[in-house]
């Protein structure tokens, strides 16, 4: 809502939230200080449901979030039980970025289950099919199947090559996957096609704007980042109503655009999105840690030991236990990594990229994050980009996502130079 060209809450939607699905059975949240208090109601609670019930369960919870659930549905497992799915347990979700937040060394899974359970959700509420169910279920678990080794820092290598849409194909080619599919009537031109962002459930997990792929990455990153960490103004995420139930704003028209209720919700949580990009991924320490390990990547990409294929089945071991047979550090401990010191910093405009190394200098061209903020939001009964209803939220947001687009020079320690095998590196 608007007031005098100021966002107020005033007609907060409240969404419809399932309580159960044939998939998901609503549970509250474990708490394990009942353990302490004597107060064993939750415990109890799963102690009952996984004896009674099923065998095979997994608890999911979002923070911020009335997302609560017992996952014992077939399509999960599926999926979950896969080698291809398995991978992602052991891809570091942030990179670079958890050597220096020490709570952040979760995996790729969490955010891909929180994805699929969101995606399940939402077209339940919109009356979908079940074949269409199912594919938000496994698009959802599978969009990242093919993301390289150290997340979006292994496509450092080589960025077109080493897309995880393009090469979705590859991993969906594995005959692992053909029961699943056959049996809920999928294909595996469906689930590519959906992680494309294609028709109405690609629509929903891959979109320029907010979609379930980037509600639940952000969910679960400020959950191992912050905590209940409230400052450098992650206030706003601890307000009413919950941030990460901005899923549930969700309305499909009928051309499948997917537009969101809430205008303020869509604000805090682009706000929140930008503070993590602001504060942690694209700090200036992780940004010389990157610019180092693009300058590692590139030139095994060129000597042709990394490729599509190794990309797209190794994890995070495999791939360090590789660097290190090549002579460079570890890249996930900090006393291994090269003293690089930001000198100079140039800004403009556009988005370009560039990359150039040397023995002692990177200069390294960033790129910035997409601020979100052609989202569709209903605003006087008409479906229109959030940037357009409300420029000066959006500029905010914007601003904060144009500062870190820039051109960088780096420059290495020289007493950091050591002799490893014969070869030169940086430690």
């Amino acid at each position: 809502m608007r007031r005098n060209g100021r966002m107020t809450k005033k007609g907060y939607h409240k969404g419809y939230l399932p309580r159960s699905t044939p998939y998901l059975h609503y549970c509250p949240p474990l708490d394990l200080s009942d353990l302490s208090t004597g107060s064993r109601s939750s415990l109890s609670l799963y102690s009952h449901f996984l004896n009674d019930a099923w065998e095979d369960v997994i608890h999911v919870a979002a923070p911020l979030s009335h997302i609560s659930y017992l996952v014992h549905g077939k399509p999960y497992f599926d999926i979950m039980s896969t080698g291809a799915f398995q991978r992602l347990g052991w891809i570091t979700n942030l990179g670079v970025t958890s050597i220096d937040v020490i709570t952040a060394e979760h995996s790729r899974i969490p955010h891909s289950i929180l994805q699929a359970v969101m995606a399940e959700l939402v077209l339940r509420k919109h009356n979908a099919s079940e074949r269409d169910v199912h594919l938000g279920i496994f698009a959802g678990l599978l969009h990242d199947a093919a993301i390289p080794p150290y997340s979006d820092y292994g496509k450092l290598a080589n960025h077109d090559e080493l897309d995880e849409e393009r090469n979705i194909d590859l991993v969906l080619a594995a005959k692992e996957f053909d029961g699943a599919f056959e049996q809920h009537g999928l294909s595996r031109q469906d689930i590519a096609s959906a992680v494309r962002g294609k028709g109405i459930v690609g629509s929903l997990i891959n979109s320029k704007g907010i979609d379930l792929d980037k509600i639940a990455y952000t969910a679960v990153d400020l959950q191992h980042v912050y905590g209940r960490n409230r400052n450098d103004g992650m206030g706003i995420a601890h307000r009413q109503p919950p941030l990460f139930d901005i899923y549930e704003d969700i309305t499909l028209t009928e051309d499948g655009k997917m537009v969101f209720s809430d205008p303020v919700r869509v604000f805090r949580f682009l706000l929140v999105r930008a503070y993590m990009y602001d504060h942690v991924h694209f700090s200036p320490t992780s940004r010389a840690r990157e610019a180092h390990l693009e300058g590692v990547l590139r030139k095994l990409w060129r000597e042709g030991v990394l490729n599509r294929e190794n990309m797209t089945t190794m994890a995070d071991p495999e791939f360090f236990a590789l660097l290190q047979e090549q002579g460079f550090a570890h890249p996930n401990r900090a006393t291994s990594f090269p003293q690089l010191q930001e000198v100079a910093r140039v800004y403009a405009k556009g988005n370009p990229t560039g990359f150039y190394s040397s023995d002692r200098i990177t200069v390294k061209t960033w790129r910035t994050f997409n601020p979100g903020t052609t989202t569709l939001v209903w605003h006087n009964g008409t479906a229109c980009q959030f940037r357009d209803a409300f420029p000066a939220q959006a500029a905010r947001i914007e601003d904060i996502s144009a500062r870190h687009a820039y051109t960088a020079m780096y420059i290495r320690n020289n007493d950091a130079q050591r002799e490893i095998g014969g070869r030169t590196v940086w430690s």
